[in-house]
């Protein structure tokens, strides 16, 4: 298999087929009568995240992946330094039960950079750095920075997260993570999460060479893909979208794969429900033309059930290996996390001690992921990092930022003399003139 992909053409089994409306309410179904199992009813506010981020990062017809645990995960921990409707609105959206993510197919490690810096506005409250280390779902291991150790500090979270991620995820963190945001607002922690996946399919997967995967600009071209004929496998449809999942072996069947196919075009070839062969070679793809993209955040799995009619299930699908990344801090606010940002209502006080001209506020959360999906099983790791700045409170009222982003004039004036030394202007930063 290739290099990782960012965005762009890489192969993704969602894009397939596309359309404007999915509706996977009320699917229809075939199954033998021995399991009748029924889908979770959360997984829609999962797509409607995905669909948000996507659309704020431009990546809505691009290959994209995020993972809901580690972010869940690290706003948990930050969760416990915090009080009030900071705390409430993080709760909101994460739970309150922490999740024990560990097992044999999943790692997770957890750590807290802290500024130990000289002349620093904060530091850490003592219960607070003892809950990160002995929670049995964090065990965090805490770092202090100081002014010699930034570039080793680096080096020594980037060293770990590869080895914790299998070496997909080398440059979790870089020096500018831990940097000042600017003169009146000074770093004062990173908390940072790491989540990695392993799994391989609970029953032999076959490589197919023959697969043709029709993108959203129409074209047609020949792709590697995972063939799946096995009775673990669970089928749903409806007029609009057919679904399937796939077990794991590892945990004994605790995770499982989920494929979401939109029919596109109105057309379902597998609306019977009867023998049916997803994305087979030999079939005849019904779809011509540039694709629909649809709106993924119109997607309604509440209702996700398995009906008791017997049938037999065979499923291509892509193999995908991609690589994708993104700010997640203005869809966190969209989804109602909007204090924790916020440098005056910002409410870090259980976690962190600071006078009260000053205040420790959350200022950006980031999230890297890696996929690489094949007919041996699926591995992915995910980094979640989130940064804390120290808001300098003194300044009451209006606050004024000036950037210099334009062409602009400049004075050097003696204040003695009342006259000015030199008088300029610039159009062009850095460009030596005679």
């Amino acid at each position: 298999m290739g290099k990782y992909e960012e965005g762009g053409s890489a192969i993704n089994s969602s894009v397939n087929s596309v359309s404007a409306s999915l509706d996977l309410n009320n699917l229809l179904s075939a199954r033998t009568p021995r399991r009748n199992k029924k889908a979770p009813e959360d997984f829609t506010k999962y797509f409607q995240m995905l669909g948000e981020m996507t659309e704020l990062c431009g990546r809505k017809s691009s290959n994209f992946m995020y993972s809901p645990a580690s972010l869940y995960s690290a706003l948990q921990a930050a969760a416990y330094g915090t009080d009030g409707k900071t705390y409430e609105e993080i709760i909101k959206l994460t739970g309150k039960k922490t999740y024990d993510l560990k097992s044999e197919a999943v790692n997770v490690c957890n750590f807290l950079v802290v500024n130990g810096k000289e002349g620093r506005q904060a530091k850490i409250r003592e219960e607070y750095e003892q809950r990160l280390k002995t929670d049995q779902n964090l065990y965090a291991t805490i770092y202090e920075l100081t002014d010699e150790n930034c570039d080793q500090l680096v080096n020594e979270i980037n060293s770990r997260c590869g080895r914790e991620t299998n070496g997909q995820i080398v440059e979790a963190v870089q020096d500018e993570d831990f940097q000042d945001a600017s003169p009146l607002d000074p770093f004062m922690a990173f908390l940072g999460n790491v989540l990695h996946f392993k799994g391989t399919w609970k029953e032999r997967c076959r490589l197919e060479k023959y697969f043709y995967f029709t993108g959203l600009d129409g074209e047609r071209r020949r792709v590697d893909a995972v063939e799946m004929d096995s009775d673990e496998l669970h089928y749903y449809c409806n007029e609009t979208v057919e679904a399937f999942s796939a077990p794991y072996l590892e945990a004994n069947g605790r995770y499982t794969f989920w494929g979401f196919l939109p029919s596109g075009n109105g057309n379902n070839r597998m609306s019977q429900c009867q023998s049916v062969h997803i994305g087979a070679a030999e079939v005849e793809s019904p779809y011509t033309g540039k694709m629909e993209l649809c709106d993924i955040s119109r997607l309604d799995l509440t209702g996700l059930s398995e009906p008791e009619e017997k049938y037999k299930l065979y499923v291509e699908i892509p193999k995908f290996l991609f690589r994708s990344g993104m700010d997640m801090t203005e869809a966190l606010k969209k989804f109602g996390v909007k204090d924790a940002f916020d440098r005056q209502k910002a409410d870090f006080s259980k976690g962190y001690i600071f006078s009260k001209d000053n205040n420790v506020y959350l200022n950006s959360v980031h999230q890297q992921t890696v996929i690489d999906f094949n007919e041996k099983g699926t591995e992915a790791s995910a980094f979640t990092g989130l940064t804390f700045d120290v808001a300098c409170m003194c300044i009451r009222g209006l606050e004024i930022r000036l950037d210099f982003d334009r062409p602009f004039y400049f004075m050097i004036w003696d204040e003695i003399e009342k006259l000015p030394l030199f008088v300029g202007q610039v159009f062009e930063p850095a460009r030596m003139e005679g």
